[in-house]
């Protein structure tokens, strides 16, 4: 039966809110995280050192006057760029982190959205179902008075299979119902990173109606802001580059025993000159990195103007259709169903009559339930957008 369909999934039904939950805590969103966190400790980290010192060691031997005398150099040398090459490396890491950071908020503000989408699709074939088997169990009731009543009220057969048509006609819609419950319950567990089929339980959230973003918010757009961190990063990444190959001064200290007796230390100086090998092949590349980024950008950019519009069309378009069909369908398809059986029951009408209607009544039921989903879902995705939007432009 579909009632014990939870208790065969084996899984805790969720709420709408501890589904959002759920989603900042999946793979993808901690994941992400964890990236700009491991960012974060090596900036932390970084120093204003770009070359690590180099020790070497000379041990000898000496042959004097027949004995074999130990001697040897100890040799210290340290470089320092003088190109800006560590505040080069500081710049690149900080962008990198930018990117890294709306890289996870905009993971985050996609997964909750598309969680309260599933959520709402799974709660929305759900609670069809339920209306549907409430229909399927009041055809079977119909079906068993009609067969009492086909030889003493002077009902047919005929309208006896069309009972059972009908009641057969409800219970193919549940079961259609329930194995679209099954995959909304699936695709929610998937982007929530569950291991079982979802189920979900509790009522529909309730959302005032939003203001619609403004179309300038696709300006601060997660997407938008990541590529113009890392459009930033990528051409810090040519100036590192070049400074890799700048001006350099070396120090070395050097001291050591010339056997039998004598020691000896000293200091040299050398200066590495950008003459001829100056890094341009490697910043080329990555400013040709940074030009196809922006094209990215420039596409990013237009496409949240086109997401804003659209939401902003369906927050719109849900809310008539909405109206339509809850306020003004629904209690149409209701009323005509009861005042038909009132006329089947004091035989006024047909059964036949009286199916249509309930057809009519049971479909405007479902389409009621999908509606609120509706509406629900673009309320949800604008209150993601808005809240997105609350936090400002810093990463």
């Amino acid at each position: 039966m579909w009632f014990l369909l939870p208790a065969l999934l084996a899984t805790t039904p969720l709420t709408f809110d501890q589904a959002l939950t759920r989603a900042e805590a999946a793979p993808e969103v901690t994941a992400a995280a964890g990236a700009a966190s491991a960012r974060q400790d090596a900036l932390g980290r970084l120093g204003s050192m770009t070359s690590n010192p180099l020790l070497q060691a000379q041990p000898g031997l000496r042959n004097e006057n027949g004995a074999t005398l130990p001697e040897g150099q100890l040799t210290l040398q340290q470089s320092f760029n003088l190109a800006g090459l560590a505040s080069a490396r500081k710049e690149t890491a900080a962008r990198e982190l930018d990117a890294a950071r709306w890289e996870t908020r905009g993971r985050r503000r996609e997964l909750r959205i598309a969680a309260a989408r599933a959520w709402l699709e799974t709660w929305a074939v759900t609670e069809a179902a339920r209306a549907v088997l409430e229909e399927e169990a009041m055809a079977k009731e119909l079906v068993l008075r009609i067969q009492k009543a086909v030889a003493s009220d002077g009902l047919t057969r005929v309208d006896l299979a069309s009972a059972r048509a009908f009641a057969a006609e409800a219970r193919a819609f549940h079961l259609s119902l329930e194995g679209q419950a099954i995959d909304a319950g699936g695709r929610l567990a998937v982007l929530l990173g569950l291991d079982d089929i979802a189920t979900v339980e509790g009522p529909a959230p309730v959302f005032d109606e939003p203001a619609a973003p403004s179309q300038d918010a696709a300006a601060t757009w997660p997407g938008v802001k990541r590529l113009e961190a890392q459009v930033v990063s990528e051409r810090s990444r040519g100036v590192e580059a070049v400074a890799q190959y700048g001006t350099g001064l070396q120090v070395q200290l050097q001291g050591g025993h010339d056997a039998p007796t004598q020691w000896f230390a000293n200091v040299a100086l050398g200066v590495t000159l950008p003459l001829f090998d100056v890094g341009l092949r490697d910043r080329s590349v990555h400013e040709a990195q940074a030009r196809l980024l922006e094209g990215e950008l420039t596409r990013a950019k237009a496409g949240a103007r086109v997401a804003l519009a659209m939401l902003k069309h369906e927050l719109e378009h849900t809310a008539e259709v909405y109206d339509t069909v809850v306020e003004r369908q629904l209690p149409a398809a209701v009323e005509a169903a009861n005042l038909q059986l009132r006329r089947f029951q004091g035989g006024e009408a047909t059964l036949q009559e009286l199916l249509v209607v309930r057809r009519l009544a049971v479909a405007a039921r479902v389409e009621a339930i999908r509606a609120r989903a509706g509406l629900l879902a673009a309320r949800a995705h604008a209150r993601e957008v808005l809240a997105e939007l609350a936090r400002g432009d810093e990463p």
